[in-house]
């Protein structure tokens, strides 16, 4: 019995690891790639090439994304970009087939689990989550075992239960700056969820079991800050930083500029994409409202995503709602399992609120503007060619021998269509950071982006050397202009050319 129910799992995890590959080739053959996963690919490029140090690992992110992609990529014929896309995979069909597995014990038959993961998968919400980037996927898949805990702690209400949902929840720090929305959200919610008899025998104790792991998450990190950088806040307000949100360029978001700083607009916006996107879950609570574990739990779960929408969009951190809202299918998948099955109507219901639901949230995807979704969507269906200003300075780059002097942040870019740090120079150096402006005098080039774009904030070459993408440098002349990004060179470098 054993060995079937190991079967079913493993060929479940099989199809979904085959049909998220499908989808995720589709996008990546239209050029596709998510903004999360070039930083991360350039971060490992450049510490291949120059001195690694931990500061420079990703102190300021959330960093298993970042550890999970650079050692997977230690692996020979694994080093290239597309392992946060296989990554990305392997995360999903994990979750699915975990789902599988508790739809199994439920008594769903093979043909209505095969209808259930397919119109999940098909909603465009857990599509873009899933084939979005690494840090999207894994986000999904940590959220949806957190959500398992929750149901867990309901239905088994023991110690083991509780644990669980305490492991889950520190890991979702460690994995996604969103995490600190939901955890704001929870705290209020947890005397909801806990079941009676804890909250009897004490309600601090609940929240120190809880909330110890995640607090000491917190503070670690602080520590790291404090101790690289000098701030133990370094990581919630540096520019770079992604705690930090996308408050810097938010006059490019529609979302942020319609409804960023409303608290009960962004709400009532955020809980009405919720049940445009996922009415079968509304359903499922209204259905089985006599069901005192559904009642007990999923609605809480349902409004979870909505308030910390709503909290990441008033504090201009999230360039969408969806950014928080596509977690929504994690919800539905894990109040599923509160339920016993569902069978003849209410099971055709359900796949049909689900059908419903696909329809609306692709309405919603359609109807969104943000640069991130819009790539996506875009990739969907014909090809996206990346910025042409970046892949032709990396071709420059690569063809010529100069020591150039770029920033990796504000480069990213570059260094992951060059596909290498060859003859770069890159500020994170420490003797860069000693040697400071002297430096200049080995150095053969600067690159330097246009302070009029968006990632100019966190070019340390143009905050060091300010005006000299205008008015350039005394003893260096202009080599490479496209009107985003200007290349200086050292004059006695080219009189040294020429004498030779």
């Amino acid at each position: 019995m054993q060995k079937r129910k190991s079967h079913r799992v493993l060929e479940f995890f099989i199809l979904a690891t085959a049909l998220f590959s499908v989808l995720m080739v589709w996008l990546l053959s239209h050029d596709y790639h998510s903004e999360y996963s070039l930083r991360v690919w350039a971060k490992i490029l450049a510490f291949g090439g120059n001195d690694f140090r931990l500061e420079d690992s990703g102190i300021l992110f959330p960093y298993v994304p970042f550890y999970l992609f650079w050692g997977v990529t230690k692996f020979p014929g694994l080093h290239t970009e597309y392992v946060s896309y296989l990554l990305s995979i392997l995360a999903a069909a994990g979750v699915f087939a975990h789902w599988n597995t508790f739809l199994v014990k439920k008594g769903y038959r093979l043909k209505e689990r095969l209808l259930l993961a397919t119109l999940v998968i098909s909603h465009p919400f857990a599509l873009w989550g899933i084939t979005s980037g690494l840090n999207n996927a894994l986000t999904f898949a940590v959220f949806y075992m957190f959500c398992f805990g929750v149901v867990r702690l309901v239905l088994l209400r023991d110690l083991h239960s509780i644990l669980f949902l305490t492991a889950s929840l520190a890991a979702f720090f460690l994995t996604d700056d969103r995490s600190m929305y939901l955890a704001i959200v929870m705290f209020p919610f947890i005397p909801l969820i806990a079941p009676d008899r804890m909250l009897k025998e004490s309600l601090s104790s609940v929240y120190v079991i809880l909330l110890t792991p995640f607090a000491f998450a917190f503070m670690s990190w602080m520590y790291l800050n404090w101790m690289f950088h000098n701030d133990p806040f370094m990581f919630m307000h540096a520019p770079e930083a992604m705690y930090n949100g996308v408050w810097q360029n938010s006059d490019q978001y529609s979302w942020l500029n319609q409804w960023g700083g409303d608290w009960i607009a962004s709400i009532g916006y955020s809980f009405w994409l919720s049940l445009l996107a996922t009415p079968a879950t509304i359903w499922m609570i209204w259905r089985n409202r006599m069901h005192e574990r559904v009642l007990h739990t999923a609605p809480k779960l349902f409004l979870m995503p909505a308030f910390a929408a709503a909290i990441g969009t008033v504090g201009f951190a999230l360039f969408h709602a969806v950014d928080v809202l596509f977690m929504q299918m994690a919800v539905f998948m894990t109040a599923l399992l509160l339920l016993p099955r569902l069978r003849g109507n209410s099971m055709k219901t359900l796949l049909g609120l689900l059908l419903l639901g696909n329809f609306g949230g692709w309405w919603i995807m359609h109807t969104s503007d943000a640069p991130q979704l819009n790539k996506w969507k875009a990739a969907i269906l014909h090809s996206v060619p990346d910025s042409t200003s970046d892949v032709q300075l990396a071709k420059f780059l690569n063809e010529q021998h100069y020591s150039t002097l770029i920033d990796e942040r504000a480069g990213y870019r570059v260094i992951a269509a060059k596909g290498n740090v060859t003859n770069l120079v890159l500020p994170f150096r420490v003797e860069v950071k000693l040697v400071d402006k002297y430096f200049l005098k080995t150095v053969d080039q600067l690159a330097i982006l246009n302070p009029n774009h968006r990632l100019s904030v966190v070019d340390a070459i143009g905050k060091k050397y300010e005006g000299i993408y205008w008015g350039g440098w005394e003893g260096f002349h202009l080599v490479y202009d496209d009107q985003q990004w200007r290349i200086y060179r050292r004059n006695d470098i080219e009189s040294l050319a020429a004498k030779k």
